[in-house]
């Protein structure tokens, strides 16, 4: 009794007032939506991580004098699974603050959220969306394609056969004019050039070439890949101005 009667007079001192149960409510139904949001972007993150994956160049390692391994590490998307992490750490953090949240073990949190997220990201990817994603913040976001550091310190290497950029001038089919990622301009020059996949020979159209440094400025290329996308879609060879 000296006890119950200890608490009211602390609760009398302290002034402390009872919460409305709804408020209780809404910030359960909050943490739960905080919770469903991590499981989502954690899903878009990891379909965009598919994508890249996909749609790396895996057989240009032997151009730059690496082993596979060391591309592989070289290659890794390490800004999305960085946020794949982040997302899923919240994801954990806003369950456990549920209200039965604190009865469940940390680890099956944890892996069901993994789970979840592997399952609507493969869903996500075979959609297209993380195709999508990637398109629309390198784009959109200039910094975005800075953050993926592999793309442009892959295809910046013209010394070893690996060339990318912006097209800005055409003169016919297998001779026209880019500026590559790093502000230098390129006459490209070929004998009948394939053009992989989604590339098209148009102006502000981003491509990968490969072929040879013919002379001073000059690019001998023999093969156009898109910069983002289109991997694995067959070859065809160009005949449109």
């Amino acid at each position: 009794m000296d006890k119950a009667k200890e608490i009211l007079e602390r609760i009398k001192e302290k002034k402390i007032k009872p919460r409305s149960r709804w408020k209780f409510m809404l910030k359960d139904y909050a943490i739960w939506i905080f919770f469903g949001l991590s499981i989502l972007i954690g899903a878009m993150a990891f379909s965009v991580i598919i994508f890249l994956l996909n749609d790396n160049d895996w057989d240009v390692y032997k151009y730059l004098d690496k082993n596979f391994a060391s591309y592989f590490l070289m290659s890794l998307p390490y800004v999305w699974i960085i946020i794949l992490a982040l997302f899923f750490f919240l994801a954990y953090f806003n369950y456990r603050h549920t209200k039965t949240g604190y009865r469940v073990n940390p680890i099956a949190i944890v892996l069901t959220s993994i789970l979840i997220s592997v399952f609507l990201g493969g869903i996500m990817f075979g959609s297209g969306f993380g195709r999508l994603i990637d398109i629309v913040l390198s784009r959109s976001i200039p910094y975005y394609e800075r953050m993926l550091v592999y793309r442009q310190a892959v295809w910046n290497n013209p010394e070893r056969g690996l060339l990318s950029g912006k097209i800005i001038e055409i003169e016919n089919e297998n001779n026209f004019s880019i500026r590559s990622f790093d502000g230098n301009d390129w006459e490209v020059v070929g004998d009948s050039i394939y053009w992989r996949g989604s590339a098209m020979q148009r102006p502000g159209e981003r491509i990968k070439l490969i072929g040879k440094i013919k002379s001073g400025n000059v690019f001998e290329a023999r093969e156009v890949r898109p910069w983002i996308g289109g991997k694995g879609r067959g070859m065809h060879r160009m005949n449109q101005k």
